[in-house]
């Protein structure tokens, strides 16, 4: 029997997330699809779906499966942005800034996209420098692979160069309140997160898993932060 796992990549991100770290390999009996959400909505496949949602991408896949809860057998958050229900929370993220900005200045936000979207389309290298910088722990000798910036610089152009509309979208509704609506939803859900990532906390991990109600499994990953807890949980998914 098949199994149906869609891919919910991250903001700024796109489908090539899959790619970052060089070919991977899935099981035969494994179908994956990886809608681009900056170009297109997402459609389910038919039947059972498994849903892996990464760091914007995990509130796609919770948004998901609250609508379709009978369509969605397993959920993967892997480095997730959970609700950002506290000004501490904010305070431990690395785009904490940029994210008060898109709730409290939506003017200000909108240009501040439009002027990261130009970057990304005619600066892609630069625009993962910048965005690389605050990288930490095993990010940190992530950002040092050649190989690794330029599938990330090509990544960002394809994505927030192409499309900062679906960019900004997100992160607004991110900053809405959204976190009442989890207390309904009893599918599995297995969180991997990074212990030193500085762009989605652990602690965002954490109080999501308090609120919950149904079997929820968490791996905190030492040593880790935002990709490569994202390059960890997809082998060990792919393992599986």
């Amino acid at each position: 029997m098949t199994r149906q796992i869609v891919y919910l990549h991250g903001q700024p991100g796109g489908p090539d997330e899959l790619s970052l770290f060089g070919p991977m390999i899935w099981p035969e009996d494994v179908i994956l699809t990886a809608p681009d959400r900056n170009r297109e909505p997402v459609l389910l496949p038919e039947g059972p779906v498994t849903l892996i949602g990464f760091s914007m991408g995990g509130k796609a896949a919770l948004d998901w499966a609250q609508r379709m809860p009978e369509r969605i057998t397993h959920i993967h958050l892997i480095a997730p942005a959970g609700p950002p229900e506290s000004e501490a929370l904010l305070d431990q993220m690395a785009g904490g800034t940029l994210f008060r900005m898109a709730r409290d200045r939506p003017r200000l936000f909108s240009r501040v996209v439009q002027m990261q979207a130009l970057m990304a389309r005619i600066a892609p290298g630069l625009m993962t420098r910048l965005l690389l910088s605050t990288a930490q722990a095993a990010d940190a000798e992530l950002a040092k692979d050649p190989a690794f910036r330029t599938r990330m610089a090509a990544m960002l152009k394809a994505g927030l160069g192409h499309s900062p509309a679906a960019y900004a979208a997100e992160i607004s509704a991110y900053m809405q309140p959204w976190g009442a609506g989890l207390s309904t939803l009893d599918t599995p859900v297995t969180l991997w997160h990074g212990e030193d990532d500085n762009w989605a906390p652990m602690a965002l991990s954490e109080a999501l898993a308090a609120r919950l109600p149904g079997p929820v499994t968490v791996h905190r990953l030492p040593g880790l932060s935002h990709y490569a807890a994202l390059r960890h949980a997809l082998q060990h998914i792919a393992a599986a």
